[in-house]
């Protein structure tokens, strides 16, 4: 159900009474909920500077031979959406990462499908492609898929590259708040992990 605000304003100038003394007409909703839910992973490795990729041979057509990021469809007996990231993460590269830790950067939907895209923070050394998968996953330079990306390479997904420029974006506000930290406090030690 939704508020007809259109119907609110009318019968607020109608009583030139405040609106929330008017009577709220409700109407039946006109958007539909999407009818199937996906969700998309950014896989990162800090220390070697790496993200994983996906090469699409199956899902929506448009997206056929595209590079994008590993994901897939919220299945019924996925608590959250940030559980469907983790199962689809552990699934396609055997890279575990808890739901928790996950960090929900954005949700994209229209009256067909809806979109969470989460970011993985994690060490990416043991990814690989898992037995069974259609669409292998591979590890790519962070750099060259932001440059490549950016370059509007056929290739990739259309919004690959704003979704690592924003991720780019994160990540140098972090370093630039963490050097101010430690400048203005020499005697803590650095908040930001540690190479191994």
């Amino acid at each position: 159900m939704q508020i007809n605000t259109a119907c609110l304003r009318v019968v607020n100038t109608i009583l030139h009474t405040p609106l929330h003394y008017c009577v709220l007409f409700i109407t039946p909703s006109t958007m539909k909920a999407p009818t199937v839910r996906f969700v998309s992973i950014i896989a990162v490795d800090p220390f070697r500077d790496e993200v994983l990729l996906v090469k699409k041979t199956k899902g929506p057509k448009h997206l056929h031979g595209k590079i994008t990021f590993p994901g897939g469809k919220i299945e019924e007996d996925d608590p959250s959406a940030a559980h469907a990231a983790s199962r689809e993460l552990l699934e396609e590269a055997g890279v575990e990462v808890p739901p928790f830790d996950l960090i929900h950067l954005t949700k994209r939907s229209n009256q067909e499908f809806s979109l969470d895209i989460f970011v993985a923070i994690t060490n990416l050394n043991d990814a690989e492609p898992q037995a069974g998968e259609e669409e292998p996953v591979f590890k790519a330079s962070l750099a060259e898929t932001r440059l490549k990306s950016s370059q509007k390479n056929p290739d990739y997904v259309e919004d690959t590259s704003d979704l690592l420029e924003a991720l780019y974006t994160v990540r140098q506000i972090n370093r630039r708040l963490a050097s101010v930290s430690l400048r203005s406090n020499p005697q803590k030690e650095s908040p930001l992990p540690q190479r191994p």
